[in-house]
């Protein structure tokens, strides 16, 4: 909008009154949605760590279902904070509750608004805040492109979607990319569940409200007008809100907002859109979930569980989009080109060349490339690193809570298998050791746990395998028998002792035995993967021969 404040709200009002669908066994606990745990932190506290790495300090949250719970817990909320109850939460909708906070808003300084009930990174909080117009809404367009997200398609019918469609305006200066290289000015038309479209396929449909808006100080003189004209301010949460005439203030009820007492704040903002107020779409692709139902928490913990290491995700995705953008130049095709031979949006794939999308998105992407062009997924592909600032530290109790024992033909043993083989006994025991994703090598505790009175590298008991796909490097621990078979079929025996250590090429057969039941024999075996493994196809491709 020309001449909008660009002043950056310092407050932001969080929705959190409504009970919503109950999301046992949390609801059924006395515990407000608002404090349901994703990520292993409750959602309003990732929304207030969110909005406060944009510099917001201020908070007005809206309270109604448990109101008591914001209080027993206020300490959790950190600074800043201030809770009002619609006491008449189970009766009234979202606006009614927005009014409760009316008194203590911002009006030099505008203000951000979000729904209670949803988990989003700090990045889209930060793409809101940058954005330009009086009144900016969130939209999020990763389900409803022209490619579709699997993973969100499904979480509630269409229906029930507070869609958005926008126009073109040519002086607006809110602006968004088209997707087709050039930079269109858009604002929105539509907002609100059963607004436009009938299916996310419909061209009508641009994307989904997020329940998330930002309001300058012009802005919030619009909302608050609105809200004083429908008799929302002044009488809130008043006993006469009950009822619902068409008409409450000076201005009638639009049939769409009837009763008011119970409209949402898309209802408010369709108003203002009608009203000729330029309303700017935010895009984003993902990086949110909604928690509605048990299925939703479901799926926001599991695919928002990198809310704890946001950074280390961002640039995990955005090493991705350098290796793609590497394969597309050498592919001499320009990001444009690859976008719409890929069936992508090209705001789809800006976003991801700058790590603004999620895994599974980026994972759909790569896909699509190697499946279009003659790269493999492998050249694309890069590894999380699991590492704390390089270290990776597996402690004793961990790998204990890991051990699990393999067991061996022994034909020394007494009884016998049910199918008349050598009755199977404990040979090695695993723990889990410091490995990490990015490492060369795999390092494994292995204790013996067969037992022998000789060291014959011909003795039954012990256990030759085929060898391994990589050369293994040992270092022993106490009494352990080394065994190994030669070239010639030959087999040898070398008793180790603490201190001593071995290499093992490819494929060589080999076996490992305690010579001492009194006192622990334990190897740590260090194999090899990642990089070694990497060149398997080649050796696929030249033959056994």
């Amino acid at each position: 909008m020309s001449g909008s404040e660009s002043t950056s709200p310092q407050q932001c009002v969080v929705l959190a009154a409504g009970r919503g669908e109950p999301l046992p066994p949390y609801t059924d606990a006395g515990i407000p949605k608002a404090f349901v745990p994703v990520a292993g932190l409750p959602m309003i506290q990732h929304c207030l760590s969110s909005f406060r790495c944009a510099g917001v300090d201020n908070f007005l949250v809206a309270t109604g279902f448990f109101a008591e719970v914001f209080t027993k817990r206020r300490n959790e909320l950190g600074q800043g904070v201030t809770c009002t109850e619609n006491p008449k939460h189970a009766s009234t909708g979202m606006l009614v509750s927005l009014a409760c906070t009316a008194s203590s808003w911002d009006a030099d300084g505008g203000l951000y608004i979000t729904y209670g009930d949803i988990v989003f990174t700090e990045q889209v909080v930060r793409k809101l805040k940058a954005a330009k117009g009086d009144i900016c809404v969130v939209v999020d367009r990763e389900r409803l492109v022209n490619w579709h997200a699997p993973h969100r398609m499904d979480v509630k019918p269409f229906g029930q979607i507070e869609v958005v469609a926008v126009e073109t305006l040519c002086d607006f200066v809110g602006a968004v990319h088209s997707g087709e290289g050039s930079e269109k000015t858009v604002r929105v038309s539509r907002i609100g569940k059963g607004r436009c479209g009938h299916t996310a396929t419909d061209t009508a449909v641009w994307g989904e409200f997020i329940g998330m808006a930002k309001f300058s100080a012009r802005g919030l003189r619009l909302l608050r007008t609105a809200m004083e004209e429908f008799g929302l301010v002044q009488q809130q949460c008043g006993p006469e809100l009950e009822g619902a005439p068409a008409s409450r203030g000076k201005r009638p009820v639009p049939w769409y907002m009837r009763p008011v007492t119970k409209a949402h704040l898309c209802d408010l903002l369709q108003h203002l859109a009608d009203q000729g107020a330029e309303i700017c779409p935010v895009e984003i692709f993902g990086s949110w979930r909604e928690v509605d139902t048990p299925a939703d928490l479901v799926r926001a913990s599991n695919g928002m569980a990198y809310l704890n290491d946001q950074a280390g995700q961002t640039e995990l995705i955005a090493m991705m989009g350098a290796a793609f953008l590497s394969e597309a130049n050498d592919l001499k095709r320009p990001i444009e080109v690859v976008a719409q031979e890929l069936g992508l949006e090209l705001a789809l794939v800006q976003a991801f060349l700058r790590g603004e999308v999620e895994m599974e998105t980026a994972m759909s992407i790569l896909q699509r490339m190697s499946s279009a062009y003659p790269v493999g997924l492998s050249d694309l592909w890069v590894e999380r690193d699991d590492t704390m600032q390089g270290v990776r530290i597996c402690t004793a109790e961990e790998g204990e809570a890991s051990k699990r024992v393999l067991s061996r033909a022994d034909p020394g043993a007494s009884g016998h298998g049910s199918d008349s083989s050598p009755k199977r006994t404990p040979y090695y025991e695993y723990r889990d050791t410091a490995m990490t994703r990015i490492g060369p090598f795999r390092p494994e505790w292995i204790r013996e746990l067969r037992v022998v009175s000789n060291s014959d590298a011909t003795n039954a008991a012990v256990q030759y395998n085929s060898g391994h796909l990589a050369m293994q490097t040992t270092f022993f621990l106490g009494p352990v028998n080394f065994y190994w078979e030669s070239d010639d079929g030959v087999r040898h025996c070398k008793e180790m002792n603490t201190g001593d250590s071995n290499f093992i090429s490819s494929f060589v057969p080999h076996s490992f035995t305690s010579r001492d039941s009194t006192c622990d024999a334990i190897i740590i075996a260090v194999t090899y993967s990642q990089s070694v493994r990497r060149a398997l196809p080649d050796f696929a491709r030249i033959g056994a021969n």
